[in-house]
């Protein structure tokens, strides 16, 4: 799948070349991941906007003919995209697009794994994910949230800073890692 960095989105047509593409095709069948022809499918390697923490990242785009809307879906901690290929299955039977990308340090992306020196930075990725493929998948049709874990702490995070390209129609957090309990007594000391 190279490393070519582009910070442009390739979007295959049903027939192009990226459809049968050979390392995306073993990618996409390696996950169960939908793929040409019953969708169009898309990737983006782009660059955060942080000097200091500054990576390459891995986005992905599945559209199907005739969407009713976009959904970004934000994976948790310790996993990528490819973990939710049926659920990208049902988003795009239902007929909606699905946008995501790996976060820093999981999956296709570049950083240290599982691990980053301020949590911003996740947030700070997503929006420049976001900015770079949005406008170009259905921008005029309803954006919808769903994400899982961490993912769900980061997509409140660009909710609660306002930095959607649209107001999303829906928001759906699964589970959202907003904090550990404290705790006492014995288990604390084996904690």
């Amino acid at each position: 799948m190279g490393k070519e960095q582009s910070n442009k989105l390739q979007l295959s047509e049903h027939d192009s070349a990226l459809a049968h593409n050979h390392p995306f095709k073993e990618y996409l069948n390696s996950y169960r991941l939908p793929s040409p022809p019953n969708c169009r499918y898309g990737y983006i390697r782009f660059t955060s906007k942080q000097e200091k923490y500054r990576c390459d990242l891995f986005g992905q785009i599945w559209l199907p003919d005739e969407a009713h809307g976009t959904i970004l879906l934000a994976h948790g901690y310790c996993e990528h995209m490819g973990n939710y290929a049926e659920l990208i299955h049902n988003f795009i039977e239902a007929g909606y697009a699905v946008i995501g990308m790996d976060q820093r340090g999981h999956g296709l992306s570049d950083g240290p794994r599982g691990h980053t020196d301020t949590p911003y930075l996740y947030a700070e990725d997503l929006t420049r994910f976001l900015e770079l493929v949005f406008p170009q998948i259905l921008p005029n049709k309803p954006l919808y949230v769903w994400a899982h874990s961490m993912g769900a702490l980061i997509a409140l995070q660009v909710a609660l800073q306002n930095k959607y390209p649209k107001q999303p129609a829906a928001i759906v957090l699964s589970s959202p890692m907003l904090g550990y309990p404290e705790v006492y007594g014995m288990p604390k000391i084996s904690a």
